[in-house]
């Protein structure tokens, strides 16, 4: 699932999802990134396999702690010499 900067995204503390944050609005058109990280808030939380497809930085989310609210910041380079950064909330909650 990809999100966009700001997006509200729901998980178990049991689920492992696959996401993505969309730096399609952030681009001109034909530019390029690349460098992907992704950070924020995210003790407990477990981020792997991040990567670049298109305009999309996607990764992998487990774990986390039921009733935590987690900002996740995705950053790239761009080729045009930028660096970006955009943002999705996860919230882990047992349903």
């Amino acid at each position: 699932m990809a999100v966009t900067s700001r997006t509200i995204v729901y998980k178990q503390p049991a689920e492992k999802l696959n996401l993505g944050i969309d730096f399609t609005n952030g681009l001109q058109t034909g530019e390029i990134i690349s460098n992907p990280t992704v950070s924020g808030d995210i003790a407990g939380l477990s981020i792997t396999n991040v990567a670049v497809s298109g305009n999309i930085v996607s990764f992998v989310t487990a774990s986390g702690v039921h009733g935590y609210d987690y900002r996740i910041e995705a950053t790239v380079d761009s080729d045009s010499g930028e660096i970006l950064k955009a943002d999705a909330k996860l919230y882990v909650r047992e349903r």
